[in-house]
This record gives C-alpha cells, structure tokens and sequence, in this order.
C-alpha cells in the first residue's frame, strides 16, 4: 500500500517509529479528525524514499529536503477544517521542535508545547511529528486538535488556538492532554488494526481501524460501554447519536461530550484523571481503571509534582 510506504519511510526520516512503545458538543470541541484525511499523497513517496535513503544524513539536511518539498504547508492545516490562520510549524523529532518549518517563531505555541512535553512522557508525543499554532476564525471554538497525516496512522500532526491558550490555560492543558489520549488509542503499533476493516473487526471499528483486543480503548469498552450502547455509534462514531439517552440524570460521563461515542469519554475523563479533578462519584470506576496502567500513573504524578492538580474546568456531569 502505498499510504503505508509514506507513512514509515516519513517516520524514519523523523525518527519517530523507534520512539512509540506503547474536542463539537459544548462545552469544549476538541474534534479527533483521525483517519478523516491525508496530507500526503502518493507522488511523495519518492521524495521520502530519496531523503531517507542516507539515514546517516543530518537530521536538518533531511527536514530541509522535506520543507523543498513541501510538507510543511500551513494550507493543509488551514483547509482541515474552520479554525483560522496558522502562525507557525515545526517539524517535531524525537519529541522536541525544531525550528519554525512556516511562519514565524510563536512563543505561545511553544509555551503550550512545553506545557505538554512537562506532563506527558517521551514515548506519548514520540507520534506527533509536526505540530502548529493558529488563530482561530471568527465563531470558530476550537482549541486544539490532532489528525492523522497518512492512513497508516503513525504520523500525527496537533494544533493549537494560540490566542484561546493564553486566555485560557487551564482549558488548554485539558484539552492538550485530551488530545494526546487520541494519540495514544490510535497507535497503530499497539492499539489499532488499520489492515481490519469494520466487517472483520471483532471488537470495535473507529473509522479508522479496529482496535486490538489488548488495546486501552477495548478495555475500556468492555467495562462501560453496553452492546447496546455501542451498537448506536458504530456505524459513525463521530456522531452523537443516543447521546441524550446516555447523558440522562447522574451517568457515569463528564458530560455530553463524553458520551458522544467511547473514545470522547475515554479522552475527558483521562483528562480530568490526570490532573486530579474531582468529578461525581459515579465517575470513580472510571478514574480508578486509569489507576491500573503506571504509564498513566505516572503522567498524573508529574501534573501534581508541578502543582497542576484542581484545574477549573467545564465538566458539567450528566442530567
């Protein structure tokens, strides 16, 4: 598959494949758009294969070939969907960025890089190889968001509302840290079959593959999400539908949002469950599955130890 060849010899040039081991609704979108599109096309393949061809090249003399090339085109991100003016990119490698591949030098996008970096361990932005800041549209209200580049899944790009991080950075942290879960649950390494489609998939089929049955997601499925319930997001899990069925008075979700489909309710209260955020008892169950994973562990330990713990947030509950 060629998608499939673009997308591992990209993660060579970025050095990005050895690293991994392992939002809409009110009140806060945060749209996953994993899967939905890719940047990268099939007559970039040779490109990629030439730049990669000498792995002992400097890493700037590869990222330079690339940007001739133009995979750093704030067009593409722009044209993703309605959130404004990119500011800059960066190419990211082995987690940290490099300088600005467009635009100019943000200090409020790396200060939201940083922030991320801080809390999330090495491994769980090794998949995020390019990043950008923008400035939303008028009406638009999205603060942050992750997308596949390629269909293979393993070469992700995040965005940020650098003007909505300033004012608040509270929301942006949850909201970061929300994103970075989507990252997580779609490494196709560990989590997610892109090779199964949805009439082979044995567990759950996100639009993009199907998750592997030892996978963070299918855990979480089985324990609180019923047959019936993920029967009404299957065909479409970017839908809502049911969602007012699911959010009725005291359910288990941080809101509306969270009960969109499995995925948005795994994100939100992974958020909340790093920084510590007291939420309505009948989300302990869910708090506490986190609970079993030191890599998650980890993660919240370091949010407390920078004193990121109580966090205002919009997390309205269910009813």
């Amino acid at each position: 598959m060629a998608a499939r060849r673009v997308a591992i010899l990209l993660a060579i040039v970025l050095g990005v494949t050895a690293c991994g081991t392992e939002a809409d609704t009110q009140p806060r979108p945060s749209p996953i758009t994993v899967g939905e599109k890719s940047f990268l096309d099939e007559d970039d393949v040779g490109v990629i294969a030439a730049a990669s061809k000498n792995r002992d090249l400097p890493v700037d003399e590869i990222i330079a070939e690339l940007e001739a090339n133009e995979f750093c085109l704030p067009a593409d991100v722009e044209d993703s969907g309605d959130i404004g003016t990119v500011t800059a990119m960066h190419f990211v490698v082995e987690g940290k960025l490099r300088e600005p591949c467009a635009g100019t030098l943000d200090d409020r996008l790396i200060d939201a890089w940083d922030k991320l970096v801080a809390i999330a361990r090495h491994e769980d932005v090794a998949d995020i190889s390019l990043l950008a800041g923008y400035e939303a549209c008028e009406g638009c209200a999205t603060l942050a968001f992750v997308t596949s580049l390629d269909e293979a899944g393993t070469f992700f790009l995040m965005a940020i509302d650098v003007t909505a991080a300033q004012a608040d950075p509270d929301e942006l942290l949850l909201t970061l840290v929300h994103e970075l879960s989507h990252v997580i649950t779609q490494n196709p390494r560990t989590e997610l079959n892109i090779e199964v489609g949805p009439d082979q998939c044995d567990t759950f089929y996100n639009g993009s593959g199907c998750f592997t049955r030892s996978s963070y997601a299918w855990r979480w499925i089985e324990e609180f999400w019923s047959p019936d319930d993920l029967a009404r997001v299957a065909n479409d899990p970017d839908l809502a539908e049911g969602v007012e069925d699911r959010c009725t008075n005291n359910a288990p979700y941080t809101g509306y949002y969270g009960a969109t489909n499995p995925e948005e309710d795994f994100a939100e209260a992974f958020s909340a469950y790093v920084f510590s955020i007291e939420l309505p008892s009948v989300m302990d169950a869910k708090l506490a599955f986190f609970d079993r994973y030191p890599e998650f562990v980890k993660m919240r330990k370091q949010a407390s130890k920078l004193g990121l713990t109580g966090l205002s947030h919009s997390f309205e509950g269910c009813g």
